[in-house]
């Protein structure tokens, strides 16, 4: 069976996260990640790379493997000075979405959660939500 290609300015994520092999979804991307995701697709033209995976092998010309990605963000970490492994970046895009005020149906979606229960986990308060809170009061 053929994939479909991603509409411009989506990425489409085949077999993500889930039970039973994931689940196919497509995500957005913001017009910042765009303009640096453009210097990457133009590396890959360069190479003239055409499997359907984004991230891709130079040397094997497919998509890279997970543990690939393991041992990317392996090397990124001492330079980023943040211990993350690909999971936290995974619990860090949800929160993130749900503290910039994205509906949590949306949020959902996005993560590709089955249920908005599970999404309800990232509903943490944070020290600073409530400083801010409290702060808009007036006597």
């Amino acid at each position: 069976m053929a994939r479909r290609r991603p509409a411009a300015g989506t990425i489409l994520v085949v077999r993500g996260k889930g039970r039973y092999g994931g689940k196919d979804r497509t995500t957005y991307i913001p017009a910042e990640l765009k303009a640096i995701l453009r210097g990457y697709i133009d590396e890959r033209n360069r190479h003239r790379i055409t499997c359907p995976e984004f991230f891709a092998s130079v040397q094997r010309r497919a998509g890279i493997r997970q543990g690939t990605l393991k041992r990317l963000v392996q090397l990124v970490r001492p330079a980023a000075g943040v211990r993350f492994s690909l999971h936290t970046l995974r619990h860090s895009y949800v929160t993130w979405l749900l503290r910039s005020g994205v509906p949590i149906h949306v949020a959902q979606d996005l993560a590709g959660h089955a249920s908005v229960v599970t999404t309800s986990v990232y509903l943490r308060v944070f020290d600073e939500d409530k400083r801010a809170a409290v702060e808009k009061l007036r006597l």
